[in-house]
Parts: structure tokens; C-alpha cells; sequence
């Protein structure tokens, strides 16, 4: 129920770029965490080409989760999406795009997280890399990420 809560609060709050978030939620097994993955862009920011009668943008989201002390990879894991509009000038339009992914891995004491969105063609829209400390209980404070108070984005009230 707390990951939809948090979804929902993601899509409201975002950015005004493309983005990528990922947090840690504590789990009824004291051995594993939750990972709430969410990511969002403007599909004016992509690159379409011609595929029959619609223009297409293909999107990859790619996330790895590494243990803190020994950086030895201990999740992977990607995404393909595929954007279609009929017309250029659709293409150009401001649409803001939501993605949510929810997975369960093992606890560690530290993560070291990568991510990247990127398109077919390796332009990069998105990128996320930094520490994070598992949660140990569920009232552990969900961190906001360091550029949520930047000038000119939105944040919680």
C-alpha cells in the first residue's frame, strides 16, 4: 500500500527533466527490502523516426544494484518500452511519461545504485548513481533525493 502512496506522490512531485528514482522499503522479512523504481520524461525530448505510418522512439531503463562495501553486483535489471505517435508534430508536443517498477531483493547493509534511460540511439536522458543505506524499520524516514530543493523544481509541501 506504501509503495502506491509513494507512486502517486512521484508522478505529482516531479521534476520538469527526466528523472530517476529509486528507494528502499523495509519488508516483513527482516532478510530481503523492497525497491520502488520510478522514472519519468517528456516525450518532446526524444528522438522519433519513421516506422511505417507512425513515428516510434524506443527507450531502454536500466538499473543496477551493487553491495556498498564490495560493489559486486547483487540485482539487475532492464526495461524496454517503445513510444508510437502518428504524426511529427505529435512528436513534438509536451507529454510527460510515468514509469513504476516494484522488485524484492536481498538486504545489505549499503547499495550502491546505477541507472540510465537511455535511447536506441545511447543519448541518455536520465542518470542515477549514489550510496544508499538499507532501511531498517518501516518509520525509517524515506530519503529525498539531494536536487529535490534545486531552484525551479517541485518538491513536497
Amino acid at each position: 500500500m506504501i509503495n502506491y502512496i509513494l507512486f502517486l506522490l512521484l508522478s505529482l512531485y516531479s521534476s520538469r527533466k527526466g528523472e530517476i528514482s529509486v528507494y528502499f522499503l523495509p519488508k516483513d522479512s527482516v532478510d530481503s527490502v523492497q525497491v520502488l523504481i520510478y522514472t519519468s520524461f517528456n516525450r518532446k525530448d526524444l528522438v522519433f523516426y519513421r516506422d511505417k505510418d507512425t513515428y516510434k522512439s524506443s527507450l531502454e531503463l536500466q538499473v543496477e544494484l551493487f553491495t556498498g562495501k564490495k560493489k559486486g553486483l547483487i540485482w539487475g535489471r532492464s526495461w524496454n518500452f517503445d513510444m508510437y505517435v502518428g504524426n511529427p508534430d505529435e512528436a513534438r508536443s509536451s507529454f510527460w511519461y510515468s514509469k513504476f517498477f516494484v522488485s524484492d531483493i536481498k538486504k545489505e547493509e549499503t547499495y550502491y545504485v546505477r541507472a540510465f534511460l537511455k535511447d536506441s540511439y545511447g543519448n541518455i536522458y536520465a542518470k542515477l548513481e549514489k550510496t544508499v543505506n538499507s532501511p531498517s524499520i518501516l518509520s525509517d524516514p524515506i530519503p529525498i533525493e539531494e536536487k529535490a530543493f534545486e531552484s525551479g523544481q517541485k518538491r513536497p509541501i
